[in-house]
């Protein structure tokens, strides 16, 4: 379901991939509970193409930071899926013209990166 919405998102069809990216969300936490990445991750794909796409960084914040307090609970600050939700947490940020604070999201993703890849993101 949630591949789905990625596509009819990709499409144009906003309001189809909006009630698709929130059923899943609903059948993952059913099924999973919410300490399992597939739920964070589809937090944060909800939460991302809510803010960026549908105009609604408040409402996508809100599921970024939630998925960002999972995936620290279960991962650690050095983790992929925390650089994700930071980087998300960021584009909210910045959609709602908070510009130092989507800077400090985004360094902070980068210097995760850099402990995570060094060489890589020099």
């Amino acid at each position: 379901m949630q591949n789905l919405a990625q596509t009819q998102q990709l499409r144009g069809e906003g309001d189809e991939a909006e009630a698709l990216y929130r059923r899943a969300l609903a059948a993952k936490r059913r099924t999973l509970g919410d300490l399992h990445p597939s739920v964070t991750i589809n937090l944060n794909n909800l939460g991302n193409f809510l803010a960026r796409e549908r105009g609604r960084p408040d409402e996508g914040e809100v599921l970024v930071r939630e998925a960002l307090v999972l995936d620290r609970r279960m991962f650690g600050e050095r983790h992929l899926n925390v650089v994700a939700g930071l980087n998300n947490l960021g584009s909210a940020q910045r959609a709602r013209g908070e510009f130092a604070a989507a800077e400090r999201s985004y360094e902070e993703s980068l210097a995760i990166s850099r402990a995570l890849f060094p060489g890589v993101h020099a």
